[in-house]
């Protein structure tokens, strides 16, 4: 009984919510195109400017790790997941599902090095604008 009210006591965490511009479910098939070596979400942000400008991979996870399908929601699309126990929400308006024969992720270093990506947490926003 104790223990319930100590945790009522202290608020709920509120999630890491970031915004992205496309969200893509990506499976990697090997050249017989049955054979799927890898399951990922890939996390997408326009760039206008900063190095080449085009769409660039902010984050991604796999399948596995994420364990979820994103949601449908007015305006767009939603992905929560629980990751070092916190959960991280991913609102993104467009949300694809694709096949390919290569990672386009590590094709995407050659354009953007890792280095040089931002990630989720400089995009972090309140959960509130959920």
């Amino acid at each position: 009984m104790n223990t319930i009210l100590l945790l009522l006591c202290f608020p709920a965490a509120r999630p890491d919510v970031h915004h992205v511009d496309v969200i893509e479910l990506n499976r990697i098939v090997a050249s017989d195109g049955k054979t799927v070596q890898g399951v990922y979400y890939l996390f997408w942000r326009y760039h206008p400017v900063n190095f080449v400008p085009g769409y660039h991979i902010v984050e991604w996870r796999s399948f596995a790790a994420v364990d979820s399908r994103p949601q449908r929601m007015e305006r767009g699309y939603l992905l929560s997941w629980y990751e070092k126990a916190k959960r991280r929400v991913v609102v993104s308006r467009l949300f694809t599902e694709t096949q390919s024969n290569y990672d386009p992720e590590i094709a995407d270093r050659t354009v953007l090095p890792e280095q040089k990506r931002r990630g989720f947490d400089a995009h972090l926003v309140t959960s509130d604008r959920l």
